[in-house]
């Protein structure tokens, strides 16, 4: 029970009509009755509002500045970092600063500053830099100079992923081993690839649809040629039987090599095909015309060439990210062409990743 110090007499309270009043009702019920609140600073609601909108409006004001600063800095900072990584590549190229007093060019200029304002990454503050590079060194093929400009445009709008898988695909299509060694050939290839795989290869089809998007890929029908196919008809100074060792077509091999100035030291010991020996190349059209004839001479036994191409790959396979690569490449879903703006994207990402990229736009 209330203390009777405490109770309302003739229904007022100790405390005055405006306030919260409490009262029992029952033994574990308890009855609110809720008045007319006042604020504390004695206004009425409608002035509440006033002066909270009036508050909030200026904070909201100083907040805005302060975001502007801040993105001000942010944006210059960016810049300032694209600058950094362009000017030492102008070293060297010759007539480059000629280029910046081109109307155009100041504007692809303006337009990669946009895109570095946009950019989060260094990595692409980078490509940046070579895409302009790329364009003063290309600028007069038009093709290429159109595939540079909308690169620059979109570059900050392709994922990581997307990118690496997309120099991959690029490099493993077009790029070969100089070496006519096969071993020392996919050393390098595998370096290369470890460079370039500067994250996780993407599954499934996102990254496809972020290139595709973009305007970097063209989908076709169909899938890609199994992998090992691409390689074997790419590579085949690499992945072939050869000719025996001592047989009739290796002396008219030799012969062929003799009448054009050649020796016995063209030939290697084929490390997939033992007993048999190949010319010390990747692939016949790095042969010149007249050493030709001598691929024609090589085993043409399908049970052969099936024993040389099996052990080729399993070569291939123990190097690690040649291995992940390739299977990778047969899990891609769709067949798709590079066009110039994701060659583009892929040659200038592949010299960012390596110095020693080839050029490959033309």
């Amino acid at each position: 029970m209330i203390p009777s110090k405490y109770r309302r007499d003739d229904n007022m309270s100790l405390l005055g009509d405006n306030t919260k009043q409490v009262q029992e009702a029952g033994n574990n019920a308890v009855q609110t009755q809720i008045g007319q609140q006042v604020n504390y600073y004695g206004a009425s609601p409608s002035e509440v509002v006033k002066i909270a909108a009036s508050v909030y409006t200026e904070m909201h004001s100083l907040a805005l500045q302060n975001y502007a600063d801040i993105a001000t800095a942010i944006a210059k900072e960016r810049v300032d970092a694209l600058g950094e990584n362009l000017f030492p590549r102008l070293e060297g190229i010759e007539g480059a600063m000629e280029h910046f007093k081109d109307p155009k060019f100041q504007i692809l200029i303006k337009e990669a500053q946009i895109s570095a304002i946009r950019s989060d990454r260094d990595e692409y503050l980078r490509m940046l830099s070579e895409l302009l590079v790329c364009h003063i060194e290309k600028g007069d093929n038009r093709k290429v100079s159109a595939g540079i400009t909308r690169a620059i445009r979109i570059v900050d709008e392709v994922d990581s992923d997307s990118l690496c898988a997309l120099t991959i695909i690029y490099t493993l299509l077009n790029i070969f081993p100089v070496s006519g060694f096969i071993t020392t050939g996919l050393s390098v290839m595998n370096s290369l690839f470890d460079s370039l795989k500067f994250t996780s290869l993407p599954k499934g089809d996102e990254w496809i649809d972020n290139l595709t998007v973009l305007g970097a890929i063209n989908i076709r029908s169909g899938r890609f040629y199994d992998v090992n196919k691409i390689i074997s008809e790419r590579w085949d100074g690499y992945v072939c039987a050869g000719i025996p060792f001592d047989s009739d077509n290796y002396q008219k091999a030799l012969s062929i090599l003799s009448e054009n100035g050649f020796d016995a030291s063209a030939f290697v010991d084929n490390e997939c095909m033992p007993g048999y020996k190949r010319l010390k190349t990747i692939s016949r059209g790095r042969l010149l015309p007249q050493l030709h004839p001598i691929f024609d001479l090589y085993d043409k036994d399908k049970a052969s060439i099936h024993t040389a191409s099996n052990n080729f790959f399993k070569l291939w396979d123990e190097y690690e990210t040649l291995k992940e690569i390739r299977e990778w490449f047969e899990g891609i879903p769709v067949f798709f062409t590079i066009n110039s703006v994701g060659k583009a994207l892929a040659q200038t990402n592949g010299k960012r990743c390596y110095v020693g990229f080839p050029d490959l736009l033309h």
